[in-house]
């Protein structure tokens, strides 16, 4: 009967599938800590203009002093907060890039596995074909030896 078919390097296929996985996990999470660090970011921000805009400009010198030293350190969280999202954007390229490779690797084994499995199903309709003409001719042979 036909044999099915098998891809020689499957354990790899698959192999090369679960670090694509894990890959598109890695870049998941850089992404996640990305979008958490700018939501950080524009909070700090909303928080500077909200203090700027409500500074006193007249008042204790206690109040004023504070006000001032408040947004020194806001200033001071944004560049660090913003440093930050930089890095991560960094990080998330990076990822990203890890990924393509890992993509690339296993689409060329599908491809490969594509491949073989086309040419097997062609060279098993050849035999399937030759198997049946064979049969068919041994038939034919039969009937016209009984009719003889």
């Amino acid at each position: 009967m036909a044999k099915k078919f098998r891809f020689t390097l499957q354990t790899v296929l698959m192999h090369r599938e679960h670090l694509q996985e894990q890959a598109q996990i890695a870049l998941s999470h850089a992404l996640a800590l990305q979008v958490k660090l700018e939501g950080e970011l524009t909070q700090l921000q909303q928080e500077y203009a909200e203090q700027e805009k409500a500074r006193p400009s007249m008042g204790p010198g206690e109040l004023i002093m504070r006000t001032i030293a408040y947004l020194e350190f806001l200033k001071y969280a944004i560049v660090l907060k913003a440093k930050k999202v930089e890095e991560q954007k960094v990080e998330v390229e990076a990822a990203r890039k890890v990924l393509v490779a890992k993509s690339r690797d296993t689409k060329a084994l599908e491809i490969l596995r594509d491949h073989q499995q086309e040419e097997f199903r062609k060279i098993s309709n050849v035999k399937e074909t030759k198997l049946l003409d064979d049969f068919g001719s041994t038939q034919f042979i039969r009937l016209q030896a009984s009719h003889d």
